[in-house]
């Protein structure tokens, strides 16, 4: 080999040496670089994909944010696999997350140890709908619908749609039946609101876990179809509801209303057939963007000593002629967000 090849060889080899080095500097940067990460329950359900959707408007609305966001959820366990969620919280701390916005599994406490060391390991945490039991200074702020007043609502909705469509002695001493996923605690708190509200106008009431799977929903339903005693089905979540609508719109012809909580395409689906009078709908995507401001100002190094360290997100009835609150335009005023009714000017 010639000396200029030689030459020309070294200068190869010293360029890709180069070349690996920047590539490794610039891995060991990212790496290092802070960190908010979302940690949901679930990852499928729509419930927890519109909350990501409005925390990722809202950090790709961000002009002065100096931090990578991520979504983490377990991928098993429908959202009661608080192992999983457990694993989440050690590996994002150890990925060098400042923030987590954590929407717990299974109950308050199920994770509160993990919450509890991450907080020790310098993490804050922002509760987004469904809080640990963790409280404290490691908390920045809780973001969350008021499950039981959502329910209230649901139920006295449900009783003023019944008394315009019925006589009032064809209801006297009916049955409302109450469909419930689960017993965590946004869902016995639902459940808990609706029962007060229609047990005040004297309908009676029967509850039941029927299942986390719309079709677990459905065959309870079915096998009461015909039972005269029950004049509605009201489920709390988006699979107990929709599971009531497939079981009305599989018995055309029957007397029995259905109504629920949530929102998805499902849902609306139901709601414009008329399987579903109504539903309580939450604001996912307005919990997200309002955790998601608050991530970013503390992240900023903002003043914190005047936020409102428990933020309760109103829940709207939806019903066949007002659809969806995803359908609404989104504003914000001092980094809370909020939902503006659609204008068709601007749709």
């Amino acid at each position: 080999m010639s000396k200029i090849n030689k030459k020309i060889s070294m200068l190869i080899v010293l360029i890709l040496c180069l070349t690996v080095a920047s590539f490794v500097l610039v891995a060991c940067k990212a790496s290092n670089k802070e960190k908010v990460y979302l940690i949901t329950m679930d990852g499928t359900d729509e419930h927890w994909v519109r909350v990501h959707k409005g925390a990722k408007e809202a950090y790709d609305a961000a002009t002065d944010k100096n931090f990578d966001f991520e979504w983490s959820t377990p991928t098993e366990g429908n959202g009661t696999n608080d192992k999983q969620q457990i694993a989440l919280i050690e590996q994002a701390t150890a990925n060098n997350a400042k923030v987590i916005i954590l929407a717990a599994a299974v109950s308050p406490d199920a994770t509160a140890n993990a919450v509890k060391e991450a907080i020790g390991n310098g993490v804050k945490f922002i509760y987004v709908d469904s809080p640990a039991s963790v409280t404290g200074d490691g908390i920045i702020q809780t973001v969350k619908t008021d499950n039981e007043a959502g329910g209230y609502q649901g139920g006295k909705e449900l009783v003023k749609r019944l008394k315009e469509s019925s006589k009032e002695e064809e209801l006297k001493g009916k049955t409302i039946q109450i469909y419930l996923p689960d017993a965590t605690a946004g869902v016995l708190s639902r459940a808990a609101g609706f029962k007060k509200a229609v047990e005040e106008d004297e309908f009676k009431t029967q509850q039941e876990e029927s299942g986390k799977e719309p079709k677990d929903t459905q065959d309870k339903a079915n096998a009461l179809i015909t039972d005269d005693s029950i004049v509605a089905f009201y489920g709390v979540n988006e699979g107990t509801t929709v599971g009531i609508g497939n079981a009305i719109k599989e018995n055309k012809g029957t007397t029995k209303v259905g109504a629920g909580f949530d929102a998805s395409s499902n849902i609306d689906s139901h709601l414009k057939d008329g399987s579903l009078l109504f539903t309580v709908q939450q604001q996912p995507d307005v919990m997200g963007k309002t955790t998601m401001a608050t991530a970013i100002k503390f992240m900023n190094g903002e003043d914190m000593s005047s936020i409102n360290k428990d933020v309760a997100t109103e829940t709207v009835i939806h019903d066949k002629d007002n659809l969806r609150v995803s359908n609404m335009h989104l504003s914000s005023t001092n980094n809370f967000w909020y939902a503006l009714p659609i204008r068709k000017d601007v749709a």
